[in-house]
């Protein structure tokens, strides 16, 4: 969740944008679903990494909502770096994003909740409606964590 400092209070407020963070070491991809949300205007901030390495510190800093990844990069691969966010940020959103249309890189990628998987060349309707419906999942998560939060600040 994206999120600022309120005005002295200590408190957190949450802002409308989304944060999804852009994994994929070639440039052009990266840049290309930057612009799609810009181009779709979607609130959502994107936030790039050209590496596993370098998304892992971001996701410590940034604190984004979905994770948007290709699965083959130098390094680490995709399926690593989603079974490390898993445990540093559990309600993440996973989206693999890659050339390979492989059934195991999908099988391994169920294990780790991943829901969704484009393949490139990505459809650009596909990516619009598959956004618009990970979106209204965000939201949703994030009512329900508010209202859980407010349960338990009714039972203090």
């Amino acid at each position: 969740m994206i999120e600022r400092e309120g005005s002295g209070s200590g408190m957190k407020e949450e802002r409308a944008m989304i944060g999804m963070l852009i994994v994929d070491d070639e440039r052009i991809d990266r840049e290309g679903v930057a612009y799609l949300l810009r181009q779709f205007k979607l609130p959502v901030e994107p936030i790039l990494a050209s590496s596993a390495a370098q998304a892992l510190t971001l996701l410590r800093e940034r604190e984004p909502d979905i994770l948007f990844t290709d699965i083959r990069m130098p390094g680490e691969n995709g399926i690593e770096l989603i079974r490390q966010a898993q445990r540093i940020r559990p309600e993440l959103i996973f989206i693999i994003y890659s050339a390979y249309r492989e059934f195991e890189y999908a099988r391994q990628a169920m294990q780790y909740g991943v829901r969704h998987y484009l393949l490139k060349p990505m459809k650009v309707e596909e990516f619009r409606t598959l956004m618009e419906e990970v979106l209204a999942d965000c939201r949703r998560d994030r009512r329900e964590r508010r209202e859980g939060q407010l349960a338990q600040l009714l039972l203090l």
